[in-house]
């Protein structure tokens, strides 16, 4: 059984799909929780795996999901932040897991498991529905992604992704807000479908125009206006 802190809690409810679940079933939710943390670097599950690893809530650090590339390179697909659920999928349809998910910082999560899920079910129906309502969201943004990268220039899909990863994991400081992931240029790459040298002028750019500042991997975005202006 999970005891959370007040401020884990609160990072749960910042994820708006688990916010709006009604009170009894997050909580009984977070009562079958088994916290688990885990290292950086750690492997969650593996593409083709069973689902008896369980269901996943993230409450701190962040877990990357990717698949492989026909080389056997990964490919970077999402970054997860604190609040996300994930891993149901398998769960639902009794398939394997159809991606890997990694720890890419020192994470803490609450792990659900297949029996623990299916107990939900059945003692709250309505959380059926609600993972419908996941399920479409998530395909909503995946048709959305599919287009932004049919449609429309690196530049602006790629300031959207790094103002995006500057709400969830950016730290405020007197030069600009700094995104506390350690995001290599051939990393981003994968992530935005596109070359390491393709990511590396970008970001050439923006910095010689004074918009972010790159030390090592990690970025700081100094403007970021400039930076919406951008990503439209």
């Amino acid at each position: 059984m999970a005891e959370l802190a007040e401020r884990q809690r609160a990072a749960l409810l910042s994820n708006p799909w688990f916010a709006a679940l009604p009170p009894p079933v997050r909580d009984d939710m977070v009562r079958r929780g088994r916290e688990r943390r885990v290292a950086a670097g750690h492997r969650l599950f593996s593409r083709g795996e069973r689902g008896d690893g369980g269901w996943f809530g993230l409450v701190e650090g962040s877990v990357r999901i990717s698949g492989t590339t026909v080389d056997g390179r990964e490919a970077v697909l999402t970054f997860l932040e604190p609040g996300r659920w994930f891993g149901e999928t398998s769960l639902v349809d009794g398939l394997q897991r159809t991606h890997d998910a990694e720890a890419h910082v020192p994470s803490l999560l609450l792990v659900i498991s297949p029996p623990d899920f299916d107990e939900l079910l059945k003692a709250h129906p309505e959380l059926s529905r609600a993972l419908l309502q996941l399920a479409h969201w998530r395909l909503r943004l995946a048709y959305v992604a599919l287009e932004e990268f049919a449609t429309q220039p690196l530049e602006p899909r790629l300031a959207r992704q790094l103002l995006g990863l500057a709400r969830s994991y950016g730290t405020t400081q007197a030069d600009g807000v700094r995104i506390e992931l350690h995001l290599p240029q051939e990393m981003l790459g994968q992530l935005m479908g596109v070359s390491r040298q393709r990511i590396n002028l970008a970001l050439k750019d923006w910095e010689n125009k004074g918009l972010i500042r790159q030390h090592y991997g990690r970025i700081v975005i100094a403007d970021r206006e400039g930076l919406q202006a951008i990503a439209g």
